[in-house]
């Protein structure tokens, strides 16, 4: 299971740092402070203590000048994914810790506007910048209400750090990634729309160098996402559906000779959600969204003990070899309503989760040097069905020109189904359950935001 919890909240950080910086037309000039901190997962037993978090720091500047559009924003990020075993004296830590400062500028003549941002990274002694650009037009005719093309460079920094008593292996790495995109928006009849977005990642090879070791990957992938609003309804209702494809290679370097290549041919997304909006008519009824969310993916690769020499490593070296497949089915329901009063208001906020994992990570060792199979093992993910709710409040209270924002909230366990233990013949089955009792807490968020209008 803590395979499990990892890969998702490395999916959530990538899932979250990833979205693309569109600006908001006539937003009003502000200066904003805000900070997060999710406390993901934590449990510890007699062997293994394990922790995940995130945390952000932000402050920011918007201002509006006539045609032109400035922002400033200086970040302080970091998800960290720790496990430290005390048995064999191993300890894992990876995810994120970085810096970054990004500054935007928006120009607009209508019908064309122009975009260009540009960011920097730093992670620890590494730096990378991002830049980008986006135009095209908006409010041409009855139909078309915004055409736009854009090329943009973005990083994503990351730590991998693993040490066994006085040895260790300590990676930073500024995966980057080059995309294309389309947006089109169109209105053929009022109160209907309709926005198309098409993200093309094109292939960057990145090599991140030090002194002892390296890595080398690649990424490629794509993701539409269509949104069908209409407003003239008694209750306002938009309809989202994405889709994404990506996959992705690595491969880990001791002196210039690899000795771990990896590779993740399959990566799909695939979701569908309805949102409805506050209703002008009924003033009781809470905002709600409904989603289906499906993902799947695949990877496979080896990792070997003797990376000093690239001379006949794969004979004479032990080598691990793993596969790990899998999918999982994601229904979620979620409904808020906030409560206005004169300065202050208050949305209380609730949601179901249920998740239908299935994955499996087999692994085994080369016999007869590097054409047979030893020492197989299949692990399975013991859940059937996990059922998870979320409770959260938001207070804002706002004052001249102020804007205070608090926002906290708990995910917690609901019901979980297990799996029957099924014996498979030639594959020995490992079970993923822990054999000392294992205390485990987490899924809590709170976020302070202070915001200016000036």
């Amino acid at each position: 299971m803590i395979s499990v919890r990892i890969g998702l909240f490395l999916l959530a950080v990538q899932y979250i740092s990833a979205q693309p910086f569109i600006f908001k037309e006539n937003s009003l000039s502000k200066l904003t402070f805000s900070s997060s901190y999710f406390d993901f997962y934590r449990s510890t037993n007699s062997s293994t203590t394990t922790s995940s978090f995130l945390s952000k720091t932000t402050i920011g500047y918007e201002g509006n000048f006539n045609k032109h559009y400035v922002a400033v924003t200086l970040v302080k990020e970091e998800n960290v994914v720790s496990i430290e075993n005390k048995s064999s004296l191993i300890n894992f830590k990876g995810g994120q810790n970085v810096y970054n400062f990004s500054s935007a500028y928006e120009y607009s003549v209508k019908p064309f506007f122009f975009e260009g941002s540009g960011k920097l990274n730093l992670l620890r002694k590494k730096t990378l910048f991002d830049y980008g650009g986006y135009i095209g037009f908006k409010d041409t005719t009855q139909w078309i209400s915004l055409f736009g093309v854009g090329y943009f460079r973005s990083s994503y920094p990351w730590l991998f750090n693993l040490k066994y008593l006085d040895s260790g292996m300590d990676l930073n790495n500024l995966t980057q990634l080059d995309k294309i995109f389309y947006k089109f928006s169109i209105t053929p009849v009022k109160g209907y729309s309709i926005d198309f977005t098409y993200e093309k990642y094109l292939p960057v090879k990145n090599k991140n160098e030090n002194s002892h070791f390296s890595v080398e990957d690649n990424s490629t992938g794509f993701t539409s996402n269509t949104v069908f609003k209409t407003s003239i309804a008694s209750v306002p209702v938009e309809l989202n559906y994405n889709y994404g494809e990506g996959r992705n290679s690595y491969a880990i370097y001791y002196s210039g000779n690899t000795f771990s290549s990896n590779a993740i041919p399959e990566i799909l997304m695939n979701s569908i959600s309805v949102k409805t909006f506050n209703s002008a008519n009924i003033l009781w009824l809470p905002q709600i969204f409904i989603s289906y969310d499906y993902y799947k993916a695949a990877m496979v690769g080896n990792i070997q003990s003797w990376p000093f020499t690239s001379f006949f490593t794969s004979f004479i070296a032990n080598r691990l070899n793993y596969r790990l497949v899998g999918h999982l089915y994601l229904f979620s329901l979620e409904a808020k309503k906030a409560i206005h009063f004169e300065h202050f208001s208050i949305q209380p906020e609730a949601g179901l989760y249920q998740f239908l994992p299935e994955i499996t990570l087999d692994s085994w060792q080369p016999s007869y040097l590097v054409f047979g199979v030893k020492d197989f093992v299949r692990n399975n993910v013991p859940i059937r069905k996990a059922l998870m709710g979320k409770v959260s409040v938001e207070f804002t209270y706002t004052f001249n020109d102020f804007v205070l924002q608090l926002d906290g909230g708990q995910y917690f366990p609901i019901k979980i189904v297990k799996k029957e233990s099924v014996s498979t013949a030639g594959a020995p089955t490992s079970s993923s359950s822990p054999t000392t009792a294992t205390k485990s807490d987490g899924g809590r968020w709170i976020t302070l935001k202070i915001q200016r209008s000036l």
